[in-house]
């Protein structure tokens, strides 16, 4: 079930050796066949997760409907889980962007040498092949990446570099020449390091200073650095994350629980409230990933085992609203944090 194509066959298959539709009321005599007949195209679930999934989507949908609808349903609420490429890159993967031609690229830790990842002929990247990269003019490890919209790769900064701690060596990948570009950093920035940054809607980028409040913006129609709007603090190991009405969210990680947000409109930084729950890590001042998700929400995991969400306004200049999101379970009685995930 993992393409369209296969949910229509099998929609069909149970169309024909069941009945037309999917009948709440005879789930309970229909469910071993259609255990079984999921089980034969998804063989990497047991029996029991399948039997969990089916009493899911059963409890919720409680009518008839078509075969091919309640499969959609089934594979909404099927967990996730991970499959082993058949080709090994060959360095020690690490950073990995997602290039606009749909092929992934991704940098052996710290060092200047990057791989590509194609997809075979039928879209599989389980069965794609690694490609090499023209390598980058510097090593970096922990930096401000981005995927531009017209199919470059901008990269700035590196807490760790063979130019220095904190650089602010700056560069430009063209994956059609398969060339790298140093470009300038924004001007007075003598660090970057570990920098925050975002894609805008308008494709432009967004960057925060380690060290100050100060804010750039990157034109990649000129390939020049702007001066942004200061920020309430220094961006220093936040999480930034787009939101669906093109304004920039992020907690603040030396202003305990205290959020702000970058609206493009006004070119301003406003207030986005107050976490419910505390995300920061006290003793390294860092959070985990922020996430968009599907409903214009946001969600933030924590370096605290603590996650909360972030629900946007009407108006964008206003604060918004959190909730506090679901604890991240515990391993053997020890909290997990996300620290300094992406």
């Amino acid at each position: 079930m993992k393409t369209h194509e296969t949910r229509m066959s099998l929609a069909a298959h149970l169309e024909n050796t069941i009945s037309e539709y999917f009948h709440a009321k005879q789930l309970a005599e229909h469910k071993p066949r259609i255990v079984e007949e999921l089980q034969r195209h998804l063989p990497e679930y047991s029996v029991n997760e399948l039997n969990r999934v089916i009493d899911t989507v059963f409890n919720r949908i409680q009518y008839t409907i078509k075969w091919i609808d309640f499969l959609k349903y089934i594979c909404l609420w099927l967990p996730g889980h991970w499959v082993k490429l058949a080709n090994n890159p060959g360095i020690n993967a690490s950073t990995m962007l997602l290039l606009t031609d749909g092929s992934v690229m991704c940098q052996n830790s710290g060092g200047v040498t990057w791989k590509r990842l194609v997809p075979d002929m039928n879209g599989s990247y389980i069965n794609g092949t690694w490609l090499d990269v023209a390598p980058m003019n510097s090593t970096r490890l922990y930096y401000a990446s981005a995927v531009l919209a017209d199919g470059r790769v901008l990269v700035s900064g590196g807490e760790y570099s063979n130019a220095g701690s904190e650089t602010n060596a700056t560069e430009i990948y063209d994956p059609v020449r398969d060339t790298w570009t140093s470009i300038s950093a924004p001007a007075g920035w003598g660090r970057v390091g570990d920098a925050a940054c975002c894609v805008l809607a308008d494709g432009r980028i967004l960057m925060g200073n380690l060290d100050d409040t100060r804010t750039a913006i990157f034109d990649p129609s000129t390939n020049t650095w702007t001066a942004g709007p200061n920020k309430g603090t220094s961006s220093s190991e936040e999480s930034w994350v787009l939101l669906a009405d093109g304004s920039v969210l992020t907690v603040r990680c030396n202003s305990m629980q205290q959020a702000e947000k970058y609206i493009p409109s006004t070119n301003t930084w406003v207030s986005a409230g107050t976490t419910p729950v505390n995300l920061i890590e006290i003793a390294s001042s860092e959070i985990g990933a922020a996430i968009a998700l599907n409903d214009g929400r946001a969600l933030f995991i924590g370096a605290t085992g603590k996650t909360a969400i972030y629900t946007p306004p009407v108006n964008p200049t206003d604060p918004g609203s959190w909730t506090t999101g679901p604890d991240i379970p515990q391993v053997n009685g020890q909290t997990i944090g996300c620290k300094d995930s992406l």
